[in-house]
């Protein structure tokens, strides 16, 4: 009986010893398992990040794309504005030269000839600033003004200024005559 128990005991360390091995085993295939299945979690955590990536280049590339169109719609209307604005203010501009050497024309006929030599200087600047706004388009007028700017600060601003009052005086005589 003494070697039942003796081979029992055996018997149930080497089944322990089993159980045991056998935990060990599934611990270890559990561990394996898990490592797999974050290695792929992971891998395509990583696919993920590189697809938003590309995909937020495209989009900025887009945006990047979209607002340089309409930067150039926006100056190519602006010129075509000039353009149509520009015809006008020549016209006009033409008309006060010949308005200048008609008067001019009068003060020789009336003998007041040192007169009339200003007033001819006058047309002949006036249709200068006519020639110069006729065959410079936008970009060279706005280059021009830049320049002048640039090297002759007072003068510009002045010239802003002295713009500025005959525009304002010239839409309220416009306003007075719709009244």
């Amino acid at each position: 009986m003494a070697d039942d128990r003796n081979y029992n005991k055996q018997n149930d360390r080497k089944q322990d010893q089993s159980r045991d091995q056998g935990k060990e085993q599934v611990k270890e295939e559990a561990k394996e398992k898990v490592q797999n299945v974050a290695g792929g979690a992971k891998e395509r955590a990583q696919g993920v990040q590189r697809e938003v990536g590309e995909r937020a280049h495209e989009l900025k590339d887009q945006v990047r794309a979209q607002a340089e169109d309409a930067k150039q719609k926006a100056s190519a209307q602006a010129e075509e504005g000039f353009e149509r604005g520009k015809g006008q203010v020549v016209s006009q501009v033409s008309s006060v030269a010949q308005a200048f050497r008609k008067t001019s024309e009068q003060l020789r006929e009336e003998d007041q000839g040192e007169l009339a030599g200003y007033t001819e200087r006058i047309a002949e600047q006036v249709e200068k600033v006519s020639d110069y706004l006729e065959h410079k388009g936008l970009r060279g007028v706005a280059g021009d003004l830049e320049g002048l700017a640039r090297q002759r600060p007072g003068l510009f601003v002045g010239g802003a200024l002295v713009l500025g009052l005959v525009a304002a005086r010239f839409l309220r005589s416009g306003t007075s005559e719709h009244r």
